[in-house]
């Protein structure tokens, strides 16, 4: 059954239908619809800009794109980092697998989701409609891929290295994504559609600061099937390393600015969701040379393990016991951060609004020098060379995307298409 969101009096009203073989969503519903909405480019309102803004990267109808919630904590990590890749238009050339796994992993779960959501009845989803999935998260890995290189080798040539190095992450972003959804379990939910489209990285944007727009794409936004109230949530999907604690989650400004942002379409939800996906594959465990499996303590879970001992026709029994306990190795973790109205419009308020006023009126861009915020930094090499006063030219035909060149080519993702409040 869905649940219909009440529009206010200055926007249309949705029109009732009853629900036919295919169920069709209004404005705002839960449902499914097999066909594609109409999702209206940006008008091109915001187009006096402060001078930090002239040279922002434009949306597809050329105006400027805002900011976002990633944008405001990069802002606060490092100021000239931000300036960096937002202003100068300078980015990362080379690969750095943990980034680009992560990024190869959203695609894929990305397009198995997009795709789940069309499905009629997904509690009893035949075999080529659990194919379908299955084959989109594949395609969708693929896109990243031929993203990747649209962005960064305008020939279209790598080195051999190069592609060594993207074809591993793109084989292993596969069998990481198609862990995570099974993970999840995605029958449970039932995604949110708004103006004839699932909310799967669907880009939003609302007015903010004058001529500056906010912006944000929830990796989902989907109910709780087995709640019996409202449980609707925007989910944001994170490939790491290593796990973060709760704590990390509930100063995440992307977080609460979804839910504000969704709110303002008329979604109301009860919190947002951070989905963490560990980026790497449980590890096969090694036999002894007397046979038996090694009981050393691995990066594993128990079922990998299991299967292991029972392939080499080992009694899982006289291993559960101990290895049970060893092999703790967190692959996945879902922290769900509740908030209510309140709690969402004092972020927004006291947090995200004057952060942005702060962003937006900066005239100085600092270096937010520590050994925390410049271990694994992508900028880091040009940091320090401009320090030096050296000659940063070859660097940055070698290692950066120089946007400013005019031979650089600035790719219009999909997500350019918006969902714009009036």
């Amino acid at each position: 059954m869905t649940k219909t969101v009440r529009k206010p009096k200055r926007r249309a009203k949705a029109v009732s239908k009853k629900p036919s073989k295919v169920k069709l969503s209004q404005d705002g519903q839960l449902g499914h619809r097999s066909g594609k909405g109409d999702l209206p480019y940006p008008r091109g309102d915001f187009d006096k800009l402060p001078a930090a803004f002239q040279n922002a990267p434009p949306r597809a109808d050329g105006t400027a794109e805002g900011i976002n919630g990633s944008q405001l904590n990069e802002h606060m990590r490092c100021p000239w980092r931000w300036e960096l890749k937002n202003r100068r238009l300078i980015d990362r050339r080379s690969i750095a697998p943990p980034m680009d796994l992560g990024s190869a992993v959203h695609a894929g779960v990305a397009g198995a989701i997009h795709t789940f959501a069309l499905i009629e009845n997904p509690a009893k989803a035949t075999k080529v409609e659990r194919a379908g999935v299955l084959q989109a998260l594949v395609v969708g890995v693929r896109e990243w891929r031929n993203q990747w290189m649209a962005e960064h080798c305008a020939d279209g040539r790598l080195a051999d290295e190069t592609e060594t190095q993207l074809s591993e992450i793109q084989v292993k972003a596969v069998q990481i994504a198609e862990r995570a959804l099974e993970e999840i379990d995605l029958p449970r939910y039932e995604v949110v559609w708004y103006k004839g489209e699932p909310l799967v990285e669907r880009k939003i944007t609302i007015p903010f600061l004058p001529s500056i727009p906010f912006y944000g794409t929830p990796d989902v936004v989907w109910k709780d099937r087995q709640s019996p109230k409202n449980s609707i949530m925007p989910w944001d999907f994170k490939v790491r390393e290593k796990m973060q604690a709760v704590e990390h989650e509930e100063v995440d400004l992307q977080l609460p600015a979804y839910q504000y942002m969704l709110g303002k379409l008329d979604i109301p939800t009860i919190g947002a969701g951070k989905f963490q996906i560990r980026a790497e594959l449980p590890r096969i465990p090694e036999r002894n040379k007397n046979g038996a499996m090694s009981r050393q303590r691995i990066a594993t879970t128990w079922d990998m393990y299991k299967a292991e001992l029972i392939r080499y026709g080992l009694k899982p029994a006289d291993y559960e016991e101990e290895m049970k306990q060893k092999l703790d190795v967190e692959f996945f973790r879902l922290d769900q951060l509740y908030r209510n109205q309140f709690e969402i419009q004092s972020f927004w308020d006291n947090i995200i609004t004057p952060l942005g006023k702060q962003l937006v009126e900066a005239k100085e861009f600092i270096r937010h020098m520590h050994f925390i915020n410049c271990t694994g930094c992508w900028a880091r090499e040009l940091c320090l060379s401009e320090l030096r006063g050296e000659d940063t030219g070859f660097l940055l035909e070698t290692n950066y995307i120089d946007l400013r060149d005019p031979k650089a080519k600035l790719v219009l993702r999909p997500e350019d298409v918006t969902i714009e409040v009036e």
